[in-house]
C-alpha cells in the first residue's frame, strides 16, 4: 500500500513512518523538502500538486498529523498559527479527495472537542460525530473550537477516520520530556489542584493504533487515548515516586495569571474519554496504566 503522510516530521510522524515503512511505501508531505527527505523515501511539499501525485503514487492512505504544538503562550498571533496549520492543511487535502472518495483519510484531532471540566466525574466524551458535550462540560474553550472546525474541514469525505488523540506520552519526547525537565534539580512542578481528567496515550500504542486503523479500515471518530482515566494529579505523583523528586504545587490563580487561557484549559481543566470503539475492535493496549508505561521507560 502506498500511505501518504502530511506532517511526517513530528513526533508521530517520525514513528509512524519508520514503522510502516516495513511493509508498504511512505510517502512524506512537508513545508522542508530536506526535512522531510530524512523520514521516507518519496518527499515532497505543499508547492507540489497534490492531486497529481496523489495519482503518480496510486494513494490508497492519507495520514494528516499537521499542527504547531499547542505547548506554546496563547498569544492571539500564536493560536492564530496554531489554528491554521490545522484547518488549512486539511481543508485542501478535503478538497483534493473529492475526486478521491475512496481513499482513507486518517485525520488527526484531539480529545479538547469534547470541552473542559474542571473536576474530574462519570460524564466522558462519546465517539460520535459531531463531537457532542458532555453535560458539565464547558465548550467554548478555544481547543474546543478549534477542534470542531478542524474536524468539519473533511466532513464531507465518505472515508474519513477523526483520529481524537489524548496528550501523547514518549520517553524521548512531548508532554513527557516537558513534564520531567526540572527532575534534574529533584522538582516536579503541579499547577493548580490537579483534580481535573487527564486522559493520556503513549507513542507505541498510537503507532499500533493508526496500523490497526489502516488494516481494518476503520472509519467515524474514535478515541485515541488508554483505558486508564488519570488526573493531572495522579500523573505528576506517578513521575515524581518514580524519580524520587518533590512536587511543588502552583495556585490555580497564579497559573492564570502567568499563562491565562492555555494554562486553564491544559492544565486548570481537562477531557475524560474512553477508548471505547478501540476496545471493541479488540485493541490491546501496550500500556494500559501510566505505572506500566512509566516501568518501561527506564
Amino acid at each position: 500500500m502506498n500511505i501518504l503522510i502530511a506532517g511526517i516530521t513530528g513526533l508521530i510522524g517520525e514513528k509512524i513512518s519508520k514503522s510502516l515503512s516495513k511493509k508498504h511505501t511512505v510517502i512524506g508531505l512537508g513545508r522542508q523538502l530536506e526535512k522531510v527527505k530524512k523520514h521516507c523515501d518519496i518527499a515532497l511539499t505543499w508547492n507540489d500538486s497534490l492531486e497529481d501525485k496523489i495519482k503518480e503514487h496510486n494513494i490508497s492512505a492519507i495520514i494528516n498529523l499537521c499542527g504547531e504544538d499547542i505547548g506554546q503562550l496563547w498569544l492571539n498571533q500564536s493560536k492564530h498559527k496554531i489554528r491554521n496549520s490545522r484547518v488549512l492543511p486539511t481543508t485542501k487535502i478535503a478538497s483534493i479527495l473529492k475526486k478521491f472518495p475512496n481513499i482513507h483519510l486518517i485525520n488527526a484531532s484531539g480529545i479538547g472537542v469534547y470541552g473542559f471540566i474542571q473536576n474530574a466525574n462519570d460524564q466522558y466524551g462519546i465517539e460520535e460525530f459531531p463531537a457532542q458535550t458532555p453535560k458539565g462540560y464547558n465548550d467554548t474553550g478555544f481547543l474546543c473550537t478549534m477542534g470542531r472546525e478542524w474536524e468539519d474541514c473533511s466532513k464531507n469525505h465518505p472515508n474519513t477516520t477523526y483520529m481524537r488523540l489524548a496528550p501523547v506520552f514518549d520517553y524521548n519526547g512531548g508532554i513527557y520530556r516537558r513534564l520531567t525537565m526540572s527532575c534534574a534539580v529533584g522538582l516536579m512542578t503541579q499547577f493548580g489542584e490537579g483534580n481535573s481528567p487527564f486522559p493520556w496515550v503513549s507513542l507505541l500504542d498510537v503507532v499500533n493504533i493508526i496500523e490497526l486503523i489502516i488494516d481494518k479500515k476503520i472509519t467515524g471518530p474514535i478515541n485515541v487515548c488508554s483505558p486508564e482515566i488519570m488526573t493531572l494529579h495522579s500523573i505528576i505523583q506517578t513521575i515524581a515516586s518514580r524519580k524520587n523528586c518533590y512536587t511543588v504545587t502552583v495556585p490555580s490563580a497564579v497559573v492564570k495569571v502567568l499563562v491565562g487561557q492555555m494554562g486553564n484549559e491544559l492544565f486548570l481543566n481537562g477531557t475524560a474519554t474512553k477508548p471505547d470503539r478501540l476496545l471493541k475492535k479488540g485493541y490491546n493496549f501496550n500500556h494500559p496504566t501510566f505505572k506500566e508505561f512509566i516501568n518501561n521507560t527506564f
